[in-house]
């Protein structure tokens, strides 16, 4: 092979792995993260809505996004707090929001966060 085959054999490895690359999901999240969301939150954050009772969106924002409640589990509340997420409320090791896909997939990258799950409607025990 000449330097110029060279070259373009190179170059044409380059521009495969660019496009393969670019093709990757940037919001997608790795099995570790994934392994931090409930099951419903881990359809939701792939675009499936479960269609089993409390799935629900709590809301909708103005340019039709979904809302969600959720209960995060965390090993550092001062990080949460400092991250760019609106939390509703951070006590101890609890915290919780209401928060878009999108926003639940920043939320499930954060090193603090052990665990997501959707939050649930609380009724009075029967005695």
């Amino acid at each position: 092979m000449t330097a110029h085959s060279y070259i373009l054999f190179f170059s044409g490895l380059l521009v495969v792995a660019l496009a393969v690359g670019g093709c990757a999901n940037s919001s997608s999240l790795t099995a570790a993260e994934r392994a931090k969301l409930s099951p419903a939150l881990q359809a939701i954050v792939q675009g499936q809505v479960p269609q089993r009772p409390g799935v629900a969106p709590v809301a909708t924002r103005p340019d039709g996004t979904p809302v969600y409640a959720v209960i995060v589990r965390t090993t550092d509340p001062v990080a949460l707090r400092n991250s760019d997420l609106a939390w509703n409320t951070v006590r101890g090791r609890i915290a919780t929001a209401r928060f878009t896909p999108d926003e639940i997939r920043q939320a499930v990258r954060l090193p603090a966060v052990e665990s997501i799950e959707l939050s649930g409607t609380a009724s009075p025990a029967s005695n």
